[in-house]
């Protein structure tokens, strides 16, 4: 095989959408800078083998040989399996900068096409190893990839799996995912709950510098009917067991007042906790979702108290607003917590 240049699998289709760190400044999301050296295992008098041997296991998606050169770096790296993996690769034949003092030192100019692109990196080797002399690289192309949700509405907690390079994370309000990757195009592969949704995307690897990439999560049309019955279905349950004058529904207290309790012959608590003579309804109900908030889901409703009034009856409506919480886990059914309260009040 030749050191020089080696086409491996042919690149396949990007597909949705790119995330790409370039060696150029530009708008992308990044982390910090990889400081420190990781030293490498490579016996052999010749400093260019070194980084020959190295690259080249990155362009053949080797993973494990590439892992296996590293000395005291056991951080496990991503599959280059499924990945689009460099092409191209050439390592310029002398060293573009050398340091003769001990611990002798030779870099590399490595150039090498990744989706389209043509990178330019350097890689340095050190002389190591006393009276046995073997060259270890100082450098590694490996870099840190952050994974974490994009943020959600306030009451729709998300938990999404997402798999990268053969590694599936779980992704959270409170967990991201770390991975690290050698050059190459990654798809990131999410799948989401019953009534959100997590589009995948592709995300390059490349230069010198960690990354940072967010899954976008979305609401369906399946999280505002499922929040309209359930805050629904919650109120009706208070409210057909409601059989005197006060109606509580949790924190929620709807009741006649002093007034009108009097016109009832109500006089003590325990008589207006026994009275039977007023009927709860729920009257009406609305949901409405604010332009501009895609999480955002209002259900209010008009719960109506009706009481005798001499030979007929009477009636009065309280205006109630549900507030609600889902948590929507992949591979289980969300979870809804609703309470209903009094707008007008305070």
């Amino acid at each position: 095989m030749s050191d020089p240049a080696a086409s491996a699998a042919p690149a396949r289709q990007l597909s949705t959408r790119r995330l790409a760190l370039t060696l150029v400044g530009g708008v992308a999301l990044v982390g910090l800078i990889v400081v420190g050296a990781v030293a490498f295992e490579t016996t052999g008098p010749d400093p260019r083998a070194a980084v020959v041997e190295y690259v080249e296991a990155i362009r053949d998606g080797d993973v494990e040989t590439a892992n296996a050169l590293t000395s005291g770096y056991d951080v496990p790296v991503g599959s280059l399996d499924d990945a689009e993996r460099i092409t191209d690769v050439t390592v310029s034949t002398e060293s573009v900068r050398s340091e003769e003092e001990a611990p002798r030192r030779e870099t590399y100019a490595v150039t090498y096409v990744l989706a389209g692109e043509s990178v330019e990196t350097e890689l340095t080797v050190t002389q190591v190893g006393g009276s046995e002399p073997r060259w270890s690289l100082d450098d590694s192309l490996e870099r840190q990839v952050d994974v974490a949700l994009e943020e959600t509405g306030g009451d729709v907690l998300v938990s999404v799996d997402a798999v990268v390079a053969g590694q599936r994370l779980g992704l959270g309000p409170s967990r991201t995912g770390e991975l690290h990757l050698l050059p190459g195009v990654y798809a990131v592969e999410p799948s989401a709950g019953s009534v959100t949704a997590a589009e995948g995307f592709e995300v390059v690897i490349v230069g010198d510098r960690d990354v940072a990439v967010e899954v976008p999560v979305t609401p369906t049309d399946a999280l505002a009917t499922l929040v309209e019955n359930e805050s629904l279905a919650a109120l009706a349950d208070c409210v057909d067991a409601g059989v005197s004058v006060n109606l509580r529904c949790g924190t929620l207290l709807l009741g006649l007042d002093y007034a009108i309790v009097q016109t009832l012959g109500i006089q003590t608590a325990s008589d207006a906790d026994a009275y039977e003579g007023v009927v709860w309804t729920v009257e009406s109900s609305t949901v409405e979702q604010p332009a501009g908030d895609a999480w955002a889901v209002e259900v209010s409703a008009v719960v109506r108290a009706t009481y005798p009034s001499g030979g007929a009856s009477s009636s009065v409506d309280f205006p109630v607003q549900a507030s609600w919480s889902v948590v929507d886990a992949v591979d289980e059914e969300p979870a809804v917590t609703v309470s209903w309260y009094d707008p007008t009040d305070g």
